[in-house]
């Protein structure tokens, strides 16, 4: 597919439920996001709701009008519509970035879906040491409704030379006494 063809990027979340539906069809085993989703997409700005909503609210309630308008302003929204579609595919990875401390957008607490993709915790050797790969700060996770509909989750941080090409990755990253 041409990313030309799907319009802006990020394109919509609409057209990854559609690649989901299609993959798992043609019986994907695993379908996996090398990408963050780290913000909802919201079927409708703020703005256009608040005024569909005044809008609404001047119409007969049982008129053609306010019926149409109410469906579209309760039709799903595109995370909506990929979340249902990780569900029924039983089978999608998804990114979450880890935060050693120089990334653009800060990172946070894991909510509880980021803490269940973790390896788990790494017994200490006989030295008393445990240091597997980088600790880190924090954590970008996926917005919660895509986050939860998902498998299993992966760090999709880029280890970057100085030059900034990507020559070697860290298997291994450690978070809050976990390790990813």
């Amino acid at each position: 597919v041409q990313a030309a063809a799907l319009g802006r990027w990020p394109f919509s979340h609409r057209y990854c439920a559609t690649a989901i539906d299609r993959l798992k069809a043609d019986g994907a085993k695993v379908i996996a996001f090398d990408v963050i989703f780290p913000q909802a997409e919201l079927a409708l700005p703020d703005d256009v709701r608040t005024r569909l909503t005044a809008i609404l609210q001047s119409l007969a309630p049982d008129s053609g009008p306010a019926k149409d308008l109410r469906a579209v302003l309760d039709a799903p929204g595109p995370d909506d519509a990929m979340a249902q579609s990780m569900k029924n595919a039983g089978n999608v990875v998804i990114g979450f970035a880890l935060d050693d401390g120089d990334a653009e957008v800060r990172g946070g607490a894991a909510p509880p879906f980021v803490e269940d993709w973790a390896y788990g915790k790494i017994n200490p050797r006989p030295d008393g040491s445990n240091d597997v790969g980088p600790h880190e700060i924090g954590v970008l996770p996926p917005v919660d409704q895509l986050g939860e509909a998902a498998r299993a989750g992966g760090f999709v941080n880029v280890q970057k030379d100085i030059d900034t090409a990507p020559r070697s990755e860290t298997l291994a990253r450690q978070f809050d006494g976990e390790t990813y």
